[in-house]
């Protein structure tokens, strides 16, 4: 799995109130793409729980609010071998 691939909420067709997807670890924080009552979506942070049962800690509902979730990126590291670019700079005169 690529650490940038949303990995979707679904329910399993088969088993009532049974989630078919992958998950994080216990109280791993995530990123979540969560979708408004009108539609719109936005991404934000929260935390998968599991006390007899899996949830997210904002109490938001799997698949009818929380729709999507990846794990962090990995942090920024600088690369070692430095690269230095020459920059065509123009100037102009305002006429």
């Amino acid at each position: 799995m690529n650490s940038n691939d949303w990995i979707p909420f679904k329910w399993d067709k088969e088993k009532e109130n049974w989630l078919d997807c992958q998950l994080g670890e216990d109280e791993e924080e995530v990123l979540v793409t969560y979708v408004r009552s009108d539609g719109s979506r936005y991404v934000d942070t929260d935390i998968f729980m599991f006390d007899d049962q899996w949830y997210l800690d904002s109490g938001c509902a799997f698949v009818e609010e929380a729709i999507a979730w990846m794990p962090f990126p990995e942090p920024y590291t600088e690369d070692k071998r430095k690269k230095t670019y020459k920059v065509a700079y123009e100037t102009r005169e305002e006429q």
